[in-house]
């Protein structure tokens, strides 16, 4: 018998866990002097932090929507 172990993805919180922590993490970079400069571009994408998350989600055993877009 085997244990099917959560994945990180499962023990931070899912889908939504890694939203929240895209968008803290970008406010932070915005609101940094030092690295502000690639966030605050006007022409950054409008879902930068949506895909943010789903490549952090992706990455630590989440479902596979980054690869796919």
């Amino acid at each position: 018998m085997t244990d099917k172990r959560p994945t990180l993805y499962e023990f931070a919180g899912g889908s939504d866990a890694f939203v929240r922590l895209a968008r803290a993490h970008h406010a932070r970079c915005v609101a940094d002097p030092e690295l502000n400069h690639p966030f605050s571009k006007e022409d950054q994408h409008p879902q930068h932090v949506e895909r943010l998350a789903a490549y952090w989600a992706e990455v630590l055993g989440g479902p596979d929507g980054y690869s796919r877009e």
